[in-house]
Order: C-alpha cells, then structure tokens, then sequence
C-alpha cells in the first residue's frame, strides 16, 4: 500500500452542498476501489494562477488515503468524464510511518557520537623534556662555483 494525496480543481459554479456531495462520493469511491484510512478532505476556493478552461476561480479539494499503486489509473478513467472536475492529480506522499522512520534515522545521524570510557586516566603529566639539547647539524657546504661551464 502507498500513501496517496488526490489534489482536485472543481468548477467555480458549484455550490456548497454540491461540492460536499462530490467529496462524499470521491470518498466512497476510493474506498469502493480498496483505498484504506481516507480523511475527511481539506477544501478551498481560490483564485486561480492561470485560467483553466475560461475560470479564474475553483474548488481545490484534497484527499490523503492508502492505496494499492493501481489506484490512481484506475480512479483518472472512471472520473474522466465529470464535467465539474477541472483537473485531477494523484501524488504519492509518504506514509507518517515513514516520516517517522526517516525523522528518528536524521535525528540518530545528527547525534554526537558517543566516546566509549578508557582506563587510562583523563590528567596525564606532560612527558619531560629531554636534558641534552642536540645542536643541528649544518649542511657541507658546495663545491664553489668557478664559473665555467661544461657543455659536455
């Protein structure tokens, strides 16, 4: 099962109740086609960014569910023909257990890492400095340059 999100543009024109009654049957639907843990849906009007066949306005309607991955192709032919739907898209989101997976592996990947204790002693003295000083040995100094040149 995945975790689907189904983002909906409705015709401006409909009124409360009908875009209730399209939410209900959407629901009903999905479940008729073995969606599990439907919400209840999320709906907006808005103005639109762009017109989409001559409105400027519409219902956005969401509705998050769990769904076998033949779903969404099955759902966009049977609504193909709905004259009140504007556009239609399915988007595969991730599960909350996912996201909680995913949250609770970022949190253990941005813990410090935990030093494991020694039995050597945390305070250890300095080591002594040595008593002889040792002088460094100068390098041997070059043949002198006598300025002639062996082109071999």
């Amino acid at each position: 099962m995945n975790h689907y999100e189904a983002a909906m543009l409705l015709t401006p024109g409909m009124s409360d109740k009908d875009v209730e009654k399209f939410v209900a049957e959407m629901r009903e639907m999905l479940g008729n086609h073995g969606a599990t843990e439907i919400d209840d849906g999320r709906v907006d009007r808005r103005a639109l960014a762009y017109p989409v066949k001559k409105n400027t306005e519409g219902w956005y309607v969401f509705i998050q569910f769990d769904a076998p991955p033949t779903l969404p192709d099955e759902m966009k032919v049977e609504l193909r023909h709905r004259e009140e739907l504007l556009r239609l898209a399915f988007i595969r989101r991730p599960s909350p257990a996912e996201l909680a997976a995913r949250a609770e592996a970022e949190a253990a990947a941005a813990a410090p890492a935990v030093e494991e204790p020694t039995d050597e002693p945390l305070d250890e003295p300095a080591p002594e400095p040595d008593a002889e000083i040792k002088e460094p040995v100068a390098d041997e100094p070059a043949e002198p340059d006598t300025g002639e040149r062996d082109d071999g």
